[in-house]
């Protein structure tokens, strides 16, 4: 039996160059797992780059969550990712 979600507290939005990737351009285990800290407390992630979206960035599943949004193109763009 799957734990239900807690109710939604709010939205981390967390940029993502020298923020949430390191300058090997990954995310450190450290910031993987304050993500999926603040997911599991209730808050939507969502990363945020002026790059556009068919560049690499990290996926829900590296972050350790169910889904994310993503903001790109300096906001043109926005969408929903969901990990099966």
């Amino acid at each position: 039996m799957s734990t239900p979600n807690p109710p939604l507290r709010g939205a981390l939005c967390l940029d993502l160059d020298g923020t949430l990737l390191n300058s090997s351009h990954s995310v450190s285990e450290a910031n993987s797992a304050a993500v999926a800290r603040a997911s599991r407390a209730g808050y939507a992630i969502c990363l945020c780059t002026g790059r556009s979206l068919n560049c690499r960035l990290p996926s829900a599943h590296e972050l350790g969550i169910a889904e994310l949004y993503l903001v790109g193109c300096n906001g043109a763009v926005v969408c929903r990712l969901v990990e099966d």
